[in-house]
C-alpha cells in the first residue's frame, strides 16, 4: 500500500502541468483552492452518505479537514453554482480581475462610459486603483501581469489603458474547457476506477506505451508516425461506436475511450 507522502508527491507531479495551464489563463491559486474545496465537499457529501442520504456536515468536516461553517457556505454556493460561484470568485480571489472590474465599472475611472487612461501615480491613478482593489499588492507587479495577459497597455507618455475587461489572454483557445472538463476528467475517472475497483470488477481500458531511451533525432521522426497510427485506430473505434448508437431514452451516460501521447519534461 502506498504511503500518504508518495500519494501526495504523485498529486504534486500531476498538478504541475495543471498549474501551468491555469496560470496561462489568468486563474489564481485562491480561485483554484476554492474550487478544490467545493469538489472535496461534494464528494464527501455524496459518496459517503448512509442509506442514500447526504453525509452530515460533521462527518464531511472530519474527512476533509474543512470547518463546518465553511462547509455550509460551500454547499450554499454549490446550490447556485453558475451564478453564485462566478460572482464569488471575481470579488474575493482574483486581484487582477478585481482591478479590471473596478476600472470598467467605477465612475471615478470612466470617461463617457469607457475606462479612461490612467497615470501611474497621483490622484485617480493606476496606483490608486490597485490600492482600492488589491490592498497592499505592488502596483508595478500588477501592471506587468495585466500587460502580459493583454488586458492593459502602456502608452508612450507613461499612462496605462484598459484593453479588455476579461483576464483570459486572447491566445487561450476555447478548447481548454473541453480538455479540462472531458479529457482530463475522463482519464482521472478511469484512474480512480482502476485503482480502487474491487477484485470482481472489470478494470476500464487504459493503455499506454513509453520509453525513456529515445534519442531526440528519432523522436522528431516518430511524432507524425504515432499521430497517424493513433488517428487511424481512433477512427475505427468511432465507426464501431457509431454503428450501435440509438436515440431512445435508455441510453447510457457519456462513454468514451482514448489514447494518450505525451512528452514529460520531468
Amino acid at each position: 500500500m502506498p504511503s500518504r507522502s508518495r500519494i501526495l508527491q504523485a498529486c504534486y507531479l500531476f498538478l504541475i502541468p495543471v498549474a501551468r495551464l491555469l496560470l496561462r489563463t489568468g486563474i489564481t491559486y485562491k480561485e483554484f483552492a476554492e474550487i478544490s474545496r467545493l469538489a472535496f465537499v461534494e464528494v464527501a457529501s455524496k459518496d459517503y452518505g448512509i442509506r442514500g442520504r447526504p453525509t452530515n456536515i460533521s462527518r464531511v468536516s472530519a474527512m476533509t479537514g474543512i470547518g463546518r461553517k465553511e462547509i455550509s457556505r460551500l454547499r450554499r454556493i454549490e446550490a447556485n453554482y453558475d451564478k453564485d460561484l462566478q460572482s464569488h470568485l471575481r470579488t474575493h480571489f482574483n486581484p487582477l480581475g478585481d482591478v479590471l472590474h473596478c476600472w470598467f465599472t467605477d465612475e471615478k475611472y470612466l470617461m463617457d462610459g469607457k475606462p479612461k487612461p490612467l497615470p501611474l501615480r497621483g490622484p485617480c491613478s493606476f496606483e490608486e486603483l490597485v490600492r482600492q482593489c488589491a490592498g497592499d499588492l505592488p502596483p508595478g507587479a500588477l501592471k506587468v501581469e495585466l500587460i502580459r495577459s493583454g488586458a492593459i497597455a502602456e502608452l508612450s507618455n507613461g499612462n496605462v489603458v484598459a484593453k479588455r475587461r476579461v483576464l483570459i489572454p486572447k491566445e487561450v483557445d476555447e478548447k481548454i474547457v473541453t480538455y479540462l472538463a472531458t479529457r482530463l476528467r475522463g482519464l482521472a475517472l478511469t484512474a480512480v476506477h482502476n485503482c480502487t475497483a474491487k477484485n470482481a470488477e472489470e478494470p476500464w481500458l487504459e493503455r499506454e506505451v513509453y520509453s525513456t531511451h529515445l534519442p531526440k533525432r528519432v523522436l522528431e521522426r516518430l511524432r507524425p508516425v504515432i499521430k497517424e497510427r493513433v488517428s487511424d485506430c481512433v477512427s475505427e473505434l468511432d465507426d464501431l461506436i457509431s454503428e450501435h448508437e440509438t436515440h431512445d431514452s435508455e441510453c447510457s451516460n457519456r462513454v468514451g475511450g482514448g489514447f494518450f501521447y505525451y512528452e514529460d519534461p520531468a
